[in-house]
């Protein structure tokens, strides 16, 4: 008759460490996402002020590239970083945001979400975009304390 041999931990035992520590790490993993996902603005109200910004700065800016991007195109993805940032994690806007932000470009909402599909690949692919997508968000971000719209 064969003997199985008696390791030093159950299975079981080792299975439920395994589970335990499953957990721990999955609750950091949360902790870390409500940091992460974080939405840098909550009123959706100043979503109007935020487009203003982004058309004026597009408008005065040499930094920002508007000859094969329009200021739709950069507000989109500003006002979707701004209010709804758990889109780039492959998630959905928070519920009600397309509708706003379709409001504010007169636009309809699934023209918003499969606008976001192209202009997320966009910052991916085109580093024109990206430079002046990177510089339009530090300036949004700069304008957003000094007005106090937080």
């Amino acid at each position: 008759m064969e003997t199985v041999k008696i390791q030093s931990k159950g299975i079981l035992q080792k299975r439920i460490t395994d589970l335990e520590n499953y957990q721990i790490q999955l609750d950091k993993l949360r902790e870390v996402e409500k940091i992460v996902l974080k939405s840098e603005l909550k009123d959706i109200d100043t979503i109007y002020k935020v487009y203003d910004l982004v058309i004026d700065l597009c408008n005065t800016r040499d930094e920002i590239n508007n000859f094969r991007y329009t200021e739709k195109h950069y507000f989109l993805i500003i006002a979707a970083l701004l209010y709804s940032p758990r889109i780039f994690a492959g998630q959905f806007l928070e519920r009600g945001k397309r509708d706003v932000i379709a409001d504010v470009l007169n636009l309809s909402p699934s023209h918003i979400s499969n606008s976001l599909r192209s202009v997320c690949s966009w910052y991916k692919f085109y580093k024109d975009f990206q430079t002046s997508l990177d510089y339009l968000y530090s300036e949004i971000l700069s304008r957003i304390d000094l007005y106090g719209l937080k």
